[in-house]
């Protein structure tokens, strides 16, 4: 389910009713960033052709010129822009220049999955130009690649005024536990994700705070190292990852 704030803030709001904040990119924004990517891969693609017909050039090398071809244009518009979204948190070179970001629905990383779907349905969107009018009628500016893969793009920029600092202190008693704890898996938006969540459990019932708390938990548990001392509630252990990981990255040192 989508909320939308005054402020124009994209939400998320999760089966336990957490809503997790968003700035959706706008469609001109979006569109200069596909230009960029675009002017990047034309450039690419005729200095490899050039390259294919300097090595093939040559009488009775038709099939092997056309091979070349093919297959240089698959990677060029389709594989390559699929991997740098995969391996660069949802980026690629005009997303980064502008500060935007793929995400799937729920607001974590996507995976190559959902970056290679959207790079197929563009080939059918773009020359068509249907995904200017499919953006416009939804309110996070979705094109058809983007429902397919259940995706949507954030502005990083945007987010990142909207985020108010909070220091997350070491809880009692695991003081040391937290200095020891090693956070470098977990990413920005896994830390926002937990953040949101425990500025927010005042407002949750009390089994939907716990049935969150332990998802969260796992997750983190999974990228952490070493695991929570025996009989450390969840929510505690969250409250510590948020604190190693903010030790780690010199984050915000006053609360509000």
């Amino acid at each position: 389910m989508i909320a939308v704030s005054v402020t124009g803030t994209m939400g998320i709001i999760t089966p336990e009713a957490v809503v997790l904040e968003f700035r959706s990119a706008g469609l001109a924004t979006r569109t200069l960033a596909k230009a960029i990517d675009l002017a990047a891969q034309f450039m690419v693609l005729m200095l490899l052709l050039a390259v294919i017909g300097l090595a093939f050039g040559t009488a009775g090398a038709e099939t092997a010129i056309v091979i070349g071809v093919a297959l240089t244009v698959f990677v060029v518009v389709v594989l390559a822009p699929a991997l740098c979204e995969t391996f660069w948190n949802g980026r690629t070179p005009g997303k980064a220049i502008l500060g935007l970001r793929v995400v799937t629905v729920e607001g974590g990383p996507i995976s190559f999955r959902h970056a290679i779907v959207r790079g197929l349905l563009q080939l059918v969107e773009l020359p068509l130009g249907i995904a200017v009018f499919i953006a416009l009628g939804n309110p996070r500016s979705q094109r058809l690649g983007d429902l397919a893969a259940g995706t949507f793009v954030i502005s990083e920029r945007a987010a990142t005024e909207l985020t108010i600092p909070t220091l997350f202190f070491p809880p009692p008693g695991l003081e040391y536990y937290c200095a020891q704890l090693d956070v470098s898996r977990v990413d920005s938006e896994q830390f926002l994700l937990i953040r949101n969540f425990l500025l927010r459990v005042a407002d949750l019932e009390a089994l939907a705070r716990y049935a969150l708390a332990v998802r969260l938990a796992t997750a983190a548990s999974a990228l952490c190292t070493p695991p929570p001392p025996a009989g450390v509630p969840p929510e505690v252990y969250l409250v510590a990852v948020c604190s190693a990981y903010q030790q780690r990255h010199d984050g915000a040192r006053s609360a509000t």
